[in-house]
Formats: C-alpha cells, sequence, structure tokens
C-alpha cells in the first residue's frame, strides 16, 4: 500500500511539472538565477541511497528526506529570486510539495496504524 501511495504521489507532481512546463511562458523557463541555491547535492543523495532489503522504514525515510529536501530549495529559491514570475512559480511549488508531505506524513501515520 506504501508504495502505490509514493507512486501515486510522485505521478501527481509530475503531473504537476509537466502542466507548468506546458503552460509557462518562455521567459520563466529561461530566467537565470542570480546565485546557486546552497543545496549540497552529494549530501542530498547520500540520503537517498536504498539499502539492499529495504525496510518499510527506510522508504518512509528516504521519501520524506528527499521531499525535505525539495521544500528546502524550492523555499530558498523563492525567498532569493528577484523576478516576481520565477519567485511565484517557486512559492507554487513548494506548497504543493508541503502539501503532498503532509498527505504523505498521514498516509504513513495511517498505514502504521494497520
Amino acid at each position: 500500500m506504501l508504495l502505490d501511495y509514493l507512486a501515486r504521489h510522485e505521478h501527481l507532481l509530475e503531473e504537476a511539472l509537466v502542466r507548468f512546463e506546458k503552460d509557462s511562458r518562455s521567459g520563466i523557463l529561461e530566467a537565470w538565477l542570480e546565485y546557486s541555491p546552497d543545496l549540497d547535492i552529494e549530501a542530498a543523495m547520500a540520503k537517498c541511497v536504498i539499502p539492499d532489503h529495504p525496510t518499510y522504514d527506510d522508504v518512509v525515510r528516504i521519501t520524506l528526506d528527499f521531499d525535505q529536501t525539495l521544500v528546502e530549495l524550492y523555499r530558498e529559491v523563492a525567498e532569493k529570486v528577484n523576478d516576481y514570475k520565477v519567485k511565484e512559480v517557486f512559492s507554487n511549488l513548494l506548497r504543493l510539495e508541503e502539501r503532498e508531505t503532509t498527505q504523505l506524513t498521514r498516509a504513513v501515520m495511517s498505514f502504521a496504524d494497520i
């Protein structure tokens, strides 16, 4: 059940990004960020290493860690970018990811009760 939920979660995020790309003005997609986000890609990816025989807790931890990394990235860009339209895009992505993370947390808690 958890893997089905995670697949749906990722599918919804993918659809949102595809809609964004399709509906966005090309100027937003080509916007230049004046800085590089503070995200340590190697550390973020190291947290996502899946063990050979992952447990339920491993899957939940990895998923929530990855989602938190996205939240932090979207928040940082939304706070620092100067272009209003780009700020709006990342603010929307931030809200979407925060909402999905909340739903995932609730689902995990309900799975734990089963």
